[in-house]
């Protein structure tokens, strides 16, 4: 007899809950505790995570507490979920920053940032040229912030992450490259 297939139209999950721009300091301490729950319960990368992670939660909640906006509240989760190690791992804020983008495809390279294409509006940046800072910040500068806010599984998936990342500044801003 053939069986039916099943598809995930059928399934029942619960409504999504309203996007809120603002929280209350309860609603930050209980999304921060859910978010533990579910990743001390659920997640079985945690194993892998920086040795004690599930304690570090409580190390979390006074940033929690303190933020004066949604995204002192996501930067506090980011920075703590990053010390998981694992790439699958992201939290996405719904209030993105207002960032423009190099027109730019780099690669990292002998321990370089090395642009390898540009697009039309890329300026004076070739392919070929050594990215060396974006925004008046150093790539080193850049590397260390993203390293507290990514969490990665190795030492190649950072890199894929920050040879992408870097490249978003704000609108005018400008990169600094070096000649090969």
């Amino acid at each position: 007899q053939a069986r039916q297939a099943v598809s995930p139209t059928e399934f029942l999950f619960p409504a999504a809950e309203p996007v809120k721009t603002d929280l209350t300091r309860e609603e930050r301490i209980y999304g921060l505790l859910k978010l533990w729950f579910v990743l001390t319960r659920f997640f079985p990368g945690v194993v892998y995570a920086t040795p004690g992670w599930p304690e570090t939660m409580k190390n979390f909640i006074p940033r929690v507490e303190a933020a004066s906006d949604l995204r002192q509240y996501y930067d506090a989760l980011i920075e703590w979920t990053a010390s998981l190690n694992d790439s699958h791992v992201a939290l996405m804020p719904g209030t993105p920053r207002p960032q423009a983008f190099v027109p730019a495809l780099l690669g990292y390279v002998e321990g370089k940032v090395i642009v390898l294409g540009v697009a039309s509006g890329a300026g004076d940046i070739r392919k070929g040229d050594e990215v060396i800072g974006i925004d008046g910040r150093s790539i080193l500068t850049i590397e260390s912030e993203w390293r507290q806010r990514i969490s990665s599984s190795t030492e190649g998936a950072i890199r894929w992450c920050y040879t992408f990342l870097p490249l978003a500044g704000r609108p005018g801003a400008g990169a600094r490259a070096a000649a090969p």
